[in-house]
């Protein structure tokens, strides 16, 4: 589950403007946009144990996805997600970022963001066309509409190993 203190609609919002800063300058690069692997990127309450007042909001690197099976992507973000998490960063969620394609229109290839709970239990999802990264971002509820092959069931990990 989600925080219950914070939106998820919010930090959802946050990563899709950062994913299109991102495509911007890809686009203007001129690198092909529809070929953006699947990647997944951790995020993170980040506190200071020494100032009681500071508190960010801090992303892992992302992490490709290509060379694991879209049924275990859920699976292998929830477990790194975990492994990222410490006493100085809380998990939030875990987003992942995918180029698609609607049933609407399968010619106009999208980028698909879900940001899922640190349990797999929630997720939301918001998607942006390619060829226009400066219109409004669309929400929805239900992630799994624009990719059913999403598994988000985990097991955390009962024990962590003390060095």
């Amino acid at each position: 589950m989600f925080h219950k203190n914070l939106k998820p609609e919010d930090v959802l919002k946050r990563m899709m403007s950062d994913a299109a800063d991102t495509l911007e300058r890809l686009d203007s690069a001129e690198y092909p946009l529809d070929s953006i692997p699947p990647h997944h990127i951790g995020v993170f309450l980040v506190l200071d144990p020494d100032d009681k007042d500071y508190i960010a909001l801090g992303k892992s690197n992302p992490r490709v996805l290509t060379h694991v099976e879209p049924d275990l992507w859920g699976p292998t973000m929830l477990f790194h997600l975990e492994s990222e998490t410490s006493a100085a960063q809380h998990a939030i969620g875990t987003f992942l970022g995918v180029v698609g394609y609607t049933d609407d229109a399968p010619e106009d290839p999208i980028f698909i963001g879900v940001l899922v709970s640190p349990t797999g239990e929630e997720s939301v999802g918001a998607y942006v066309l390619l060829d226009a990264i400066d219109k409004p971002k669309k929400l929805w509820k239900e992630p799994k509409e624009l990719l059913p092959q999403l598994n988000f069931t985990y097991e955390p990990l009962i024990d962590a190993v003390e060095h």
